[in-house]
């Protein structure tokens, strides 16, 4: 199984309730996801911010779409990434952590409808001790899995020895908390040659591949998300 995701979503909001559409897929890339959906039955995850870097926030942003989103919901989802693009979650009160976390649950909530909310996501920086994860687990008990990142950083709270098996076997499972963590492949910016790489990949029940709302600019990112969709498609991922 191949799991898509695109973190520090923020911009299509902003875009929809600034622009005079008449459906949310006129957005650009909304539009450009979609039309990966009707072709290959793209499924995706967004994980946003609260604010953006020019000041835009959930809070102002419009819920007109909210039942066209509800229609989508079955592959186009929402989810927590963190409260903006400086936030960092290692060295964090736990309750500061949940209040900006139910920010973001609460207005997608109201923007998309709870039908399109996801609670398996990837935090900002792959970071968030115990104590916030915990209080997610325990706010959220949806939430059942961490997404990492694609470099041997230590990701979240794992110890060392923790985190060489996130590496080596792709998983960390912990059943203290009640969650998994699993770790991403190259995120797809980073990629030189998506067909290589992909033919190369180590053979796991679950691939989650992952790029940044800001590449959907970038040409050459597209044109990896498509090899992406093909790769997942020709091998009935």
């Amino acid at each position: 199984m191949i799991h898509f995701s695109v973190d520090d979503t923020i911009e299509i909001f902003e875009n929809l309730t600034k622009e005079d559409y008449t459906s949310c897929f006129e957005e650009p890339t909304l539009s450009f996801l979609k039309s990966l959906n009707e072709q290959y039955g793209l499924k995706v995850s967004l994980y946003c911010f609260f604010e953006s870097e020019s000041g835009f926030c959930l809070s102002g942003a419009t819920s007109k779409f909210k039942d066209e989103f509800k229609e989508n919901s079955h592959w186009l989802r929402f989810g927590f990434h963190a409260f903006n693009s400086k936030s960092k979650y290692n060295d964090y009160d736990a309750d500061k952590f949940i209040k900006e976390a139910i920010a973001v649950y609460d207005n997608l909530d109201r923007i998309v409808s709870p039908d399109a909310l996801v609670y398996d996501v990837r935090l900002g920086f792959a970071t968030g001790n115990n104590n916030c994860i915990k209080a997610l687990k325990n706010k959220y008990p949806l939430f059942n899995t961490l997404y990492g990142v694609d470099d041997d950083r230590i990701e979240y709270y794992l110890s060392l020895e923790e985190n060489d098996v996130l590496l080596n076997d792709g998983l960390f499972c912990d059943s203290k908390v009640g969650i998994n963590i699993k770790l991403s492949e190259r995120r797809l910016e980073g990629q030189t040659d998506m067909a290589g790489y992909m033919q190369k990949m180590p053979m796991r029940k679950y691939h989650a591949f992952f790029t940044h709302e800001v590449f959907f600019h970038n040409e050459e990112v597209i044109k990896r998300i498509i090899e992406l969709c093909e790769f997942a498609d020709e091998f009935t991922f």
